[in-house]
């Protein structure tokens, strides 16, 4: 059997990890990242598996892929894409995951080119952001007095179903079920956010529209997700603070 990855996702939002393992070939494995990947950081477990950690945020040159490349003891490699980004990376993975239509689901407003095709495909938009937590904490981290600011959202999605043939009329259901699936369920846990399992107000509309001599199928419905966020930074003691001392004469 070649080398190979089982991997249990394929997108992972900031600060989250997953831990992944390469099979076939001759053991042991080695791991390593692709240096001109998103970054983050890999620990090689006994169990021959490795735990990936993605980083906190977007390096400045904008690739949001990870690539980790598994060798084997004959020199066999086998490699494994991860997206890394925010809870609507996640969101659209498990969409493109369970509906089996990879590149069809992206954010609306990126400059992307619908497909010219008759198959399905998905936009997903933010209509409004709810804060319901925004918190503050001090402590003491890698010998840092550090400052913890995190801050809880629960963020209404906008989801638009395509198609210029039947697809999105018979397969419009399939996108919110998608969101409950196994696969769903597994990424929300990973990746700290909840998806709710009804869409709101219990509607997907129907907007279809006449585009040329055909008709654009489309179907829409809005979706809350809760997810936070947490940044982390070095601060000073209240004790290193310079006062001024003023002496009255």
């Amino acid at each position: 059997m070649s080398l190979a990855f089982t991997t249990p996702t394929t997108a992972l939002s900031f600060g989250s990890f997953v831990n992944i393992k390469a099979q076939g070939g001759t053991t042991p494995y080695t791991y390593a990242l692709a240096s001109d990947g998103v970054g983050g950081s890999l620990i090689n477990l006994e169990d021959n598996s490795v735990t990936y950690s993605a980083p906190s945020a977007y390096p400045t040159s904008g690739n949001s892929v990870a690539t980790i490349i598994a060798t084997d003891n004959e020199g066999a490699t086998a490699e494994v894409e991860i997206v890394v980004g925010s809870f609507q990376t996640i969101f659209c993975d498990i969409i493109a995951h369970e509906l089996d239509i990879p590149g069809r689901v992206f954010f609306e407003n990126q400059k992307v080119l619908w497909p010219k095709d008759d198959k399905l495909f998905v936009t997903v938009g933010v209509l409004t952001s709810h804060v319901i937590g925004n918190n503050i904490e001090y402590k003491t981290i890698a010998n840092n007095y550090s400052e913890i600011k995190t801050i809880n959202n629960a963020t209404t999605l906008s989801v638009n179903i395509y198609s210029r043939g039947i697809d999105a009329l018979v397969m419009h259901p399939d996108v919110l079920m998608a969101l409950n699936s196994t696969y769903s369920q597994q990424q929300q846990m990973r990746n700290g956010i909840r998806i709710a399992r009804i869409p709101s107000g219990r509607t997907i509309q129907n907007l279809s529209e006449l585009d040329g001599d055909a008709i654009l199928y489309r179907f829409h419905f809005d979706c809350v997700v809760y997810h936070g966020k947490t940044l982390i930074k070095p601060v000073d003691y209240f004790d290193k603070y310079e006062i001024a001392e003023k002496v009255n004469e």
